[in-house]
């Protein structure tokens, strides 16, 4: 799991270090569990139990007609015979998400009813074996044995699915794939890829024959079972390491501390991993084995990471590229055709191969490896894209995001991730699809063997109901290509995939109402902010993430194609129509494949369906770019985001003056830009103007936006840079609060830019000013803070050899014993000592003051395209910013002063400025800067002066009197509410690639600001 998260996790681009134990609740653990099945729960102590010892399909997954015939055992545990009849109960039952909620399932009952009985005659202690058939529906799905014995309770036996028959072809690249389990269960889900874990076992180890052996038998299995694998290379704890073991993080005074280790070897035995990895790809790559994809480590952060890598990325460039290559000469030598892939996110990636703007890695990256990034695949770069080196385009592929853990929301999942731009998805863990271990975490089961002989054996692998979900994705969707989104500018989402082997009419599309729920990152989809009419009329706040509730879309049912639930159950059409669900739950539609037309008439069936229950406009309000006056208008971007023509009303309160528009009529998925008189509107001396905007649809559709709209204006002035603010007398605020932190008044905070903050103020605060002269632009925060930071690094001299180990580490024992170890001469120090300091404001957090400036349209961006075809801009998010820059202040004993720090400027790579990181010629301090932060009672300000040099783009604007998007955030030492100006902005969107680092929730940079004229 992650030590980075986006909204998720977030996701994403890389996540938070918990243990998969600590995130994901499978089995017993799952909410209403035993109230489903009617058990006893954890805290009872049974009479009996109920092993399964083996089942007549692997898995337990049982398709269309087959009957389960199960073998088990039944053990009594009391000092008192077992003599009677049991049942036992077949009990139909799902699991689904809950709202908010991506780890724990919920377990609901769908029909339970008596099934087989079995005469029980067992002896005190003692125990007996039964082999039956015990028949279940022929509903697909979830279902659950339980043992009930009057008298002594119930306990579950089994569970199993019946499922669709997911006939999918074997390819060298599958779409969908799983972690490593038993490979005739994934055979039988119809999964054809997993992600296999390797350690590296050096040739010089005692046992290397025998893992050699191992691991060639683990691959004939897959190879049997029609499995493809991506290896994932990583240290093996006796291989030949620096100070003779893996290397934990160290205090300050150099002690091992407890915690995760770097297990990376030295550079001596390089020649043997080399020689390990083209052995392994020389007998079991693709197609003489079932090795398709080869990488290195999973999830290798730098600094503290969860699997084993703490070394340092010139440690990581290094054996990736001898990965590359013996799995380049093996490709050669042994005709084989193996990928190599990293590092685990796409910023991981970006920051370890190209961090110097060179593509010197691009030959060593076929694809990239994700995990957590919901829909920030990194497939719009266009480095990547572009790629014309070995296969030519960067796959992307999903090597671990384990976020639809339930039955409902993994076919939406697997298609939304595939219209993303995914060329593999996973989508789900895999002890949420078969059982690990038992019905609960690592499960044993004590039994007897034919001899009567005790001893402990692992209950027979089962499934949970999302194999059932599972078989369906794969038969409906497989390996069928994406093809397009439907409503390009509109809701619901609908994903459009093409026919196998040229047949359009045998596609499937998926419709899902809402991405946000699914992924738990509501704020940062496209059309945020429309919620269901029913969420309109709740008392909850407004922006509260829920579920859509009672929104359907309706289309006329047709024998040339059907509707079908998320295991694949055919849906039935109420009255001649389907009324379909738009909720975070995905639904397959399936046209006739030997019908010709019957694609083409499907799709348009859907495009003429009836939404309901769906507010009908998306609303963006504008701010303002010139001074308020009693003439000014309101300015809204409308999205009619229904598949037909509405037409009606919007009226407003804005700062308590109401006004209405004209009637105004929109197409089907039209977006325009309307103005609406506000007459008498008064200039606010905070600059905030709170707006409540409704739209009233002549058919009685609705919409509805909350926003406070600013006055965004630059400044014509010049600005002496010495935190005094004087200067900034009269100039335009732009407030930033954190609902509820304020102990004085808006107006009194931001209009007197040189009065102290009252109270106390100890955060959630901050105000803004921006202006510009012919030589600078300048930026001025005034921050609520009452604990003074004395800074950071100076990041021009930073020493990158203190984060790594030193020439001697003190190990200490249990009783207190140390002993001193010495690091190889001749060797780099690259395990790290402690996490690394970065510039943008973290490891650890300091104070200080990001800015960024959207300057390029979309377009004209040099580095990422806008879409992918099918898609349109937008669904994918890209960054946005092209300039941005810390403004931190130096510590005294690295210098003092201050420094600002260019972290994003038009072709800067993209990076987070690591210690030994590699250097492009961007990298550096803006030193023509000026920058000064001080503490002033509780206030902490900020003044800078930034070069016009330094900013082209932002200049060019200025001058062809062009607004700009700027948008700025406060770190603060202290933790606290994320601070930052675009966040919550009806014209904005949660985008971790706003401001780095990228694992760090932001806003789109949307924000726009014009100029006042010079006087």
């Amino acid at each position: 799991m992650k030590r980075h998260t986006a909204a998720v996790l977030a996701v994403v681009l890389g996540l938070v270090s918990v243990s998969a134990q600590a995130q994901m609740v499978t089995g017993s653990g799952m909410k209403d569990f035993d109230q489903v099945f009617r058990l006893p729960g954890r805290g009872a102590r049974p009479t009996f139990n109920a092993t399964l010892l083996k089942a007549n399909e692997p898995g337990c997954i049982y398709y269309a007609t087959q009957i389960p015939e199960l073998t088990f055992q039944v053990r009594n545990l009391s000092d008192q015979p077992m003599t009677g009849d049991a049942t036992l109960d077949v009990i139909g039952y799902g699991t689904r998400g809950i709202p908010g909620d991506i780890w724990k399932p919920e377990v609901f009952l769908v029909a339970g009813a008596p099934g087989e009985k079995i005469t029980l005659n067992i002896p005190a202690k003692g125990w007996k074996n039964f082999t039956l058939n015990v028949p279940i529906p022929d509903r697909f799905g979830g279902y659950a044995v339980v043992v009930d014995f009057p008298g002594r309770g119930r306990t579950l036996l089994a569970t199993m699915v019946r499922a669709v028959e997911p006939i999918v072809p074997l390819v060298q690249y599958p779409s969908q794939a799983l972690d490593g389990i038993d490979p005739s269960v994934l055979e039988r889900m119809g999964i054809r890829a997993v992600r296999l874990g390797i350690r590296y076992t050096s040739p010089t180890l005692s046992d290397y024959a025998q893992r050699i052996a191992d691991l060639d038998r683990q691959m004939q299995d897959y190879q049997k079972h029609h499995v493809t694998v991506v290896a994932e290379i990583g240290g093996h704890d006796h291989n030949p390491m620096p100070l003779g073991q893996p290397r934990p993080m160290l205090d300050s005074n150099g002690v091992m501390q407890d915690g995760k280790m770097d297990y990376a070897w030295l550079p001596s035995d390089d020649a043997n991993f080399k020689m390990f990895v083209r052995d392994i790809v020389t007998k079991h790559g693709w197609p003489k084995g079932p090795i398709t994809g080869f990488k290195l480590w999973n999830e290798p952060w730098e600094g503290s990471s969860i699997s084993g890598w703490q070394a340092d990325m010139l440690r990581f460039r290094e054996l990736h590229k001898i990965m590359g290559d013996a799995v380049h000469e093996a490709n050669r030598d042994a005709k084989v055709s193996v990928l190599v892939g990293g590092a685990d996110s796409s910023t991981n990636t970006w920051d370890k191969f190209f961090p110097d703007g060179t593509d010197e890695f691009l030959p060593y990256l076929d694809f990239c490896s994700i995990h957590y990034q919901g829909l920030y695949a990194p497939v719009l770069d266009k480095l990547w894209h572009d790629r014309k080196v070995g296969n030519g385009r960067v796959l992307i592929w999903d090597t671990e995001s384990w976020v639809a853990n339930c039955d409902d929301r993994l076919g939406a999942l697997v298609a939304s991730n595939r219209a993303a731009g995914y060329d593999r998805c996973m989508g789900i863990y895999i002890g949420n699809v078969v059982t690990l271990g038992g019905h609960g975490e690592g499960e044993h089961a004590d039994v007897f063997d034919e001899s009567g002989t005790m001893k402990s054996r692992q209950v027979a692998t089962q499934s949970w109901p999302p194999a059932a979900a599972l078989c369906a994705s794969q038969a409906m969707i497989g390996e069928r290509a994406f093809k397009e989104i439907l409503f390009k500018n509109g809701l619901p989402w609908v994903f459009c995939f093409d026919g196998m082997d040229g047949n359009a009419d045998d596609g499937t599309i998926v419709i899902v109402g809402d991405l946000g729920e699914l992924f738990a990152q509501t704020d940062s989809m496209l059309f945020r902010n429309v919620r269901s009419i029913a969420e309109l009329d709740a008392t909850a706040p407004a922006g509260t993430p829920l579920p859509f509730r009672g929104v359907s879309i309706t289309i006329p049912a047709d024998p040339d194609f059907s509707l079908y639930d998320f295991y694949a159950n055919p849906v039935a059409s109420e009255n001649g129509k389907y009324i379909i669900p738009l909720d975070a739950r995905g639904f397959f539609l399936r046209s006739d494949s030997k019908q010709p037309g019957s694609y083409n008439k499907l799709v348009q069936a859907i495009s003429a369906g009836r939404i309901d229950g769906l507010e009908a406009v998306e609303i963006k309000a504008l701010d303002f770019l010139e001074p308020v006056v009693p003439t000014s208008r309101l300015r809204l971007t409308v999205t009619n985001v229904l598949n037909r023509p509405i037409a009606g009303r919007f009226s407003a309160d804005l700062a308590k003056v109401k006004a209405q528009s004209d009637s105004v009529k929109l197409d089907a998925n039209e977006t325009r830009t309307i103005e609406i008189a506000v007459a008498g509107l008064v200039a606010a001396p905070d600059n905030r103007y709170p707006m409540a905007v409704q739209f009233e649809g002549e058919k009685g559709e609705r919409g509805e936006q909350r926003d406070t709209l600013r006055v965004n204006l630059i400044a014509h002035r010049t600005i002496n840079v010495d935190a005094d603010l004087a200067d900034w007398k009269d100039a335009l605020p732009q407030v930033i609060q954190e609902t509820g932190t304020a102990k004085q008044t808006i107006t009194e905070a931001a209009w007197l830019p040189m009065v102290p903050f009252n109270g106390g103020q100890a955060g959630g605060f901050a105000t803004g000013y921006v202006a510009y002269d012919d030589q600078y632009f300048y930026f001025a925060a005034k921050i609520a803070d009452n604990s003074k930071d004395p800074g950071t690094l100076r990041f021009e001299k930073r020493d990158d050899d203190a984060f790594f180990y030193p020439d001697v580490a003190i190990k200490k024992d249990k009783d207190g014993k140390t002993t001193e170890l010495r690091w190889p001469e001749g060797v780099r120090h690259f395990s790290y000592r402690k996490d690394p300091i970065l510039p943008a404001g973290c490891f650890p957090s300091f104070d200080n003051v990001q800015i960024a400036f959207n300057a390029i349209a979309p377009q004209d961006k040099a580095d990422v395209l806008t879409n992918l075809p099918g898609r349109m801009p937008g669904f994918v998010p890209t960054g946005g910013t092209d300039y941005e820059y810390a403004l931190n202040t130096v510590a005294p004993q690295y210098g003092g002063g201050f420094e600002v720090w260019r972290l994003r400027v038009p072709g800067m790579p993209n990076k987070n400025f690591y210690p030994r990181q590699p250097k492009d010629s961007h990298d550096g301090p803006v030193t023509n800067a000026k920058l000064v932060t001080r503490y002033v009672d509780n206030m902490r300000i900020t003044e800078l002066a930034l070069p016009w040099s330094e900013i082209p783009h932002v200049k060019a604007l200025m001058e062809a009197n062009k607004p700009v998007k700027f948008s700025f955030r406060v770190n603060d030492n202290a933790g606290g509410p994320l601070l930052e100006l675009a966040r919550g902005r009806s014209v904005s969107r949660q985008n971790n690639l706003a401001f780095r680092t990228d694992w760090r929730e932001s806003w789109a940079n949307e924000l726009e600001f014009s100029w006042e004229p010079a006087r």
